[in-house]
C-alpha cells in the first residue's frame, strides 16, 4: 500500500496490506479488518524506528481471520533479541500469534510474534547462520608405485583439491 495516511475503514479481503514502502509506516484513522486468510507484511530491514514497516490504527484493528508475515530484506540478519512494534492499535481484536510468519532468514531461525496492550511485537528467539555453500572447483588425484621393498609394492596417492565458495550464487564450472 505505502506511506501515508487513509482515512476511513479498512477491510483487508484476501489480499496484502503492506505498510511503507518497504520498510515505512502507513496509517489507518479508521477501522481495520482481516478477512478470507488476507495478510499484513511487516518490511524489516533494521532495528531502528523508520528500518521496518508499521501498520498504526486509530481505531479497531480486528486480526482474527488474517495473519502476520514479516519479511528481512536487503541482507539484515537480526540478532537474538531484536524487536520491533509491527502494529499499534486503539483496540486490537483478534491476534494469534500461531499466524506470525516470516521468509528471508535461514531455515531454523524463529520469530516470536506477542501482544501487549493493544501493540503487536515480533522478538527473534534463534537465529541460524545460512550454511555455508562450498563445492570443488578442480580435483586431480595420482596414484603411482613410488618403490619396490620386499617383494611389494608401496603406492603413493598424491591428491590435488581446490575448494570453492560460491557467494555470489555462480557455481564454478558454470563461470
Amino acid at each position: 500500500m505505502g506511506d501515508g495516511v487513509i482515512n476511513g475503514d479498512v477491510t483487508n479481503n484476501g489480499g496484502i496490506v503492506a505498510p511503507g514502502n518497504s520498510p515505512g509506516t502507513l496509517t489507518i484513522n479508521g477501522n481495520f479488518l482481516e478477512k478470507n486468510r488476507g495478510f499484513v507484511k511487516i518490511y524489516v530491514a533494521g532495528t531502528a524506528i523508520g528500518q521496518y514497516s508499521t501498520l498504526v490504527v486509530n481505531g479497531v484493528a480486528n486480526l482474527s481471520e488474517g495473519a502476520l508475515q514479516l519479511s528481512f530484506i536487503n541482507g539484515f540478519v537480526p540478532q537474538v533479541g531484536d524487536r520491533w512494534n509491527v502494529l499499534t492499535a486503539n483496540t486490537l481484536r483478534g491476534f494469534n500469534p500461531r499466524k506470525c510468519t516470516f521468509d528471508g532468514l535461514s531455515q531454523g531461525s524463529m520469530i516470536s510474534c506477542y501482544q501487549i496492550g493493544n501493540v503487536v511485537w515480533a522478538k527473534v528467539t534463534a537465529v541460524i547462520p545460512p550454511a555455508l555453500e562450498v563445492s570443488f572447483s578442480s580435483f586431480s588425484a595420482k596414484l603411482e608405485v613410488k618403490r619396490h621393498h620386499a617383494n611389494r609394492d608401496i603406492l603413493e596417492l598424491n591428491a590435488n583439491f581446490t575448494l570453492g565458495h560460491d557467494s555470489d550464487g555462480i557455481k564454478p564450472w558454470q563461470r
